[in-house]
């Protein structure tokens, strides 16, 4: 995984890293396939990939503290096809705001039920619509409604 600052610095966070339970603060850039992969196998193989998996990654806690401590990278189930008036998202960026900051430590005024998938915003393209959703199409770039979970790979919301 690659992240990357407010201010544009950037760093690696390698997968072992994630596997092993480590969470880093930063703002999450999932890197997407280079116009040669594009090229050489398709957008609809690369996006077919993504959706097919069994397991995601996310950013989770388990309980409130100080975020170092009590952030992990998890598997968590894949969030499966969207229903009617549902799309599924593959989060291309999230950013951690204090108030991000806050609710892991278990200061800000919503307190999710743990445990919980982290992040209040992010940004990815539509890679799957449910029956009825008129207003958006596979490979729309979309925002992730606020307070909904950010901080994974896919999430799926209603989209009436």
């Amino acid at each position: 995984m690659r992240f990357e600052t407010r201010h544009g610095r950037r760093f690696s966070f390698a997968e072992s890293a994630c596997e092993a339970g480590s969470a880093t603060v930063a703002v999450l850039q999932v890197r997407q396939p280079s116009q040669a992969a594009r090229n050489a196998f398709g957008e609809a193989a690369l996006t077919r990939g993504t959706a097919e998996r069994a397991a995601i990654k996310a950013i989770e806690i388990q309980a409130f503290g100080k975020p170092i401590d009590v952030a992990r990278c998890v598997e968590i189930a894949e969030v499966g096809a969207p229903g009617a008036n549902e799309v599924v998202i593959a989060v291309e960026a999230s950013p951690i705001n204090q108030y991000d900051l806050l609710m892991i430590a278990g200061g800000y005024g919503y307190r999710p039920s743990l445990p919980a998938i982290m992040g209040t915003e992010g940004v990815g393209r539509v890679i799957a619509v449910g029956a009825g959703v008129k207003h958006l199409e596979e490979g729309d770039r979309t925002l992730v409604p606020f307070l909904h979970p950010a901080w994974a790979e896919r999430v799926k919301i209603n989209a009436p």
